[in-house]
């Protein structure tokens, strides 16, 4: 079965009414060696989609019928001779047609997608209770808590988000709404939504890549790929529910639509069908999303500044119009504009300088597209064009950067944190993905597996061939692509994002590996002399078939090469955001006793490591909007030597400690350090160590891996015995899942008393070494945190 075969039975199968254009063109055909346009009765429409499937094709400045027998025969209900099928050779699968068993294919992909990324379900639906991987999910969670406890109605953003991701949350909470409207069923709506977006992304990648190559079992490869690539695996996870995800889905719909409209025979005259209409619809709305889900959304447009430079300049170096690619791009953007600033002016979302982005990239765009213009006009050398879509580029930044001072401002700040190579404020994901934090050299496996490697190789390939074969379409996944890798390279956090691009390249190096050991036909697209975007997209070798036992062993054997660690890293880097049983039952359990405290839950906040801070005051009180005291004043605590000097400058804020091992504990000094005295010894004074009396424990999880304390004024005992001896004070405590005795030790002074300060209330037994003074008991009632005094001589403790 023959391309030409292929295509025209799709072509049918789609859009019948095609068959009566068909007939038209092949009797012109038979009369004329070559043709133009002019000379069929067709309109643009039905003519484009004849040559972008390969039916048409183009020789010597015009058009004929790339194989009239094939056209032929499917137009008088024939078709190509089938394979034979044996034990020993390929066995064509039984089904309807060519679209159903490649989309049954497909659907396998997006099954195992489903698996790679819900298996998290039981660590995310605990019970009543649902636990988001990771801390920035508690984030949104905030604010849709919000918005079910002020019955808030669709598409409403509190204010504190409209500055950040005000679509991103729209979107959840409109569905919320719909549903109810309740915290619990916007909890679960913000749960599911990346495992559903991530599914998406899946046929959108394989859309892109079978426009781009013209090559479905290409397109499977990507598919297959993006489904087992760890950093798009663990960021669109069940429960992983902070932006990107909702990210990965726009900025697929844009690469898709931007395909849509460069994948056409350059030279073709028409602009505007219906077609084009509706792919500059998906583009302008992907790209006005892009901007108002994130305020950082901007910089995923990049890649579509850089193409119009590389378009009009490709144009003119084949001396073709740039007008029928960049009038739909350019019309696009102009519309994204309109969207992003109704958005603003009616919802008021996003600052300003964001919302001028899509504005600025309009204008620049159609400044390079006139520019283009005149350089076709008047026939400028590629060169000069060049430097023609340069310079207005940069005119129209600098012109920006001069007249709108805020826009400057933030623009230089924005950059400034984006080249950043080290932490900011301590977040990992800020850092490169060849950080020595992750590894110089293995740190981008941890995140692609051995995929990167694979793929990137074409990239500039595809910016090489989609200059020289005149495949804008080409050009413009190369140029997403490398725009994306730069952006991963500073920034893990664009990872995922280069993921989707990097994909149609993924199958690619798939398909041209097994080609290489002649488990597959070689790549055609690898071997494009003439313009890759006049090849049918929906163009395959072969039907999809089962090879040989053999065969199926090398394809095995090759797609492990390639994606093999990235199916053991994707559930290694998700379980790393998973929090353990202990984590959410010591969670659980500060809610209960806070609860049956008589506190107001609103105001009782959890002080912790910044990592897991936003998940512990989201259970406690339901405030977890910020973890910024967490970050900055949590590390100076538990590595501070005095933690009773701590307890003044917590400044009544914190109501529980909750403290977990932590990897310094071999470091030198660590002994002293208030981790150590609190989360090892709950507390009391060892050998080793001082002890701390403003610190009550009340809490240890099974496996001691979470202790939780209070912070209490404590009672203070007073006392009296011989100068220079050491007193030591104890009781024995009872907590959840431990009991232990809690030891004070104290020196005496040169006038003969000493001072302690204890947290719990009980029966305390005071020893006093180097004197012969009886041992005594002290009796605390549950009033010591009022912070009653006793003061202690040889005889009894009496309160003052």
């Amino acid at each position: 079965m023959s391309d030409v075969d292929t295509a025209v039975a799709t072509l049918l199968e789609e859009k019948p009414h095609l068959k009566s254009d068909l007939r038209e063109i092949l009797a012109v055909d038979a009369a004329h060696e070559t043709w133009s346009f002019d000379d069929v009765p067709v309109d643009s429409g039905a003519f484009g989609e004849m040559v972008s499937r390969g039916i048409v094709a183009k020789r010597d400045g015009e058009y004929e019928v790339a194989d009239p027998e094939a056209v032929r025969r499917r137009l008088d209900g024939e078709t190509s001779a089938s394979p034979v099928s044996n034990s020993e050779t390929s066995l064509v699968l039984s089904l309807p047609s060519l679209s159903s068993r490649w989309g049954g294919a497909l659907a396998v992909v997006i099954i195992l997608a489903a698996l790679f990324r819900g298996y998290t379900a039981p660590s995310v639906f605990r019970g009543e209770h649902i636990v988001f991987l990771g801390n920035d999910p508690y984030f949104y969670r905030h604010w849709i808590r919000q918005l079910a406890l002020a019955e808030a109605g669709p598409l409403a953003v509190p204010t504190g988000i409209q500055a950040g991701e005000p679509l991103f949350i729209a979107a959840v909470w409109t569905i919320t709404a719909v549903l109810g409207g309740s915290a619990t069923t916007g909890y679960t709506v913000l749960a599911l939504y990346p495992l559903v977006s991530g599914l998406l992304t899946i046929p959108l990648a394989y859309e892109i890549t079978r426009r781009v190559t013209g090559e479905r079992r290409i397109a499977l490869a990507a598919a297959l790929l993006l489904a087992i690539t760890p950093v798009h695996v663990f960021r669109t996870a069940l429960g992983f529910a902070d932006h990107h995800a909702f990210d990965y889905l726009w900025l697929a719909l844009t690469l898709l639509s931007g395909v849509a409209l460069t994948r056409r025979n350059p030279r073709e005259r028409s602009v505007v069908s219906a077609t084009t209409l509706f792919w500059m619809g998906v583009f302008a709305v992907g790209v006005a999303a892009q901007t108002l889900a994130w305020n950082a959304g901007p910089l995923l447009l990049l890649p579509i500044a850089l193409f119009s430079l590389a378009a009009v300049t490709t144009a003119r170096a084949h001396d073709f119009s740039p007008v029928p690619v960049l009038t739909p791009i350019t019309v696009g953007l102009g519309l994204a504009s309109v969207l992003v600033w109704a958005g603003h002016l009616i919802l008021g979302w996003q600052p300003l300088q964001v919302v001028l982005t899509p504005t600025l990239l309009f204008i620049g765009v159609g400044v390079v597209f006139l520019v283009g213009v005149v350089a076709t006009r008047y026939s400028f050398s590629p060169r000069v064009t060049a430097g023609g879509v340069l310079f207005g580029g940069v005119t129209v930044l600098a012109v920006t950067l001069v007249t709108l001072p805020e826009f400057a401002a933030e623009f230089s700040s924005e950059l400034a944190r984006l080249v950043g190579l080290t932490y900011t404020e301590g977040i990992a994901e800020t850092i490169s993905i060849f950080s020595p934090q992750y590894g110089t050299f293995f740190g981008p496996a941890l995140f692609f597996g051995f995929v990167l490697f694979f793929a990137l190789p074409y990239v500039p390939w595809s910016l090489y061939t989609g200059y020289r074969t005149e495949s804008l379409a080409l050009l413009l996944i190369g140029t997403y692509a490398s725009v994306f890798a730069v952006l991963a390279v500073i920034q893990v956090r664009f990872a995922g994002e280069l993921s989707i691009v990097l994909a149609p390249f993924a199958g690619l190096a798939l398909v041209h590996l097994g080609s290489i050991v002649d488990a597959v036909p070689r790549p055609t697209i690898l071997d494009a002399s003439t313009s890759v975007d006049s090849r049918p997209p929906s163009a395959v070798t072969d039907p999809l078939t089962i090879p040989d036992r053999q065969t199926i062993g090398i394809l095995v054997v090759v797609f492990l090469l390639i994606g093999g660690f990235g199916m053991i890293q994707g559930p290694v880097q998700t379980n790393k955001s998973v929090y353990s049983d202990e984590a959410y039952r010591t969670a659980t359990w500060v809610e209960n006793h806070a609860t049956q405290s008589g506190s107001s839950l609103s105001s009782v906040y959890v002080f912790s490591d910044w990592g897991q801070n936003r998940m512990y005051n989201a259970f406690v009180s339901g405030n977890s909007e910020s973890y910024g005291f967490a970050q900055s004043i949590y590390p100076q605590f538990v590595s501070a030597t005095q933690p009773d000097s701590w307890y003044d400058r917590l400044g009544g804020r914190v109501d529980y400690i909750v403290m977990t091992s932590v990897p310094s504990q071999g470091e030198d000094g660590y002994q002293q350090t208030t981790h150590a005295i609190l989360y090892e010894s709950l507390g009391s004074a060892t050998l080793e160590r001082g002890g701390a009396g403003h610190y009550q424990a009340v809490y240890r999880s099974n496996d001691r891996s979470h202790v939780v304390f209070r912070p209490v004024e404590g009672a203070v005992i007073n006392g009296t015995a011989e100068p220079g001896s050491t007193v030591t004070i104890s009781t024995e405590v009872s907590i959840p899942n431990a009991e232990f005795t809690y030891t004070r030790r104290t020196h005496v002074t040169e006038n003969g008393t000493f001072r302690v300060i204890v947290p719990y209330a009980g029966t305390y037994t005071i020893g006093i070494r180097k004197c012969q003074l009886p041992l005594m008991t002290l009796n605390l009632e549950p009033s010591y945190k009022r912070g009653k005094r006793f003061r202690c001589n040889s005889a009894d403790c009496s309160e003052e």
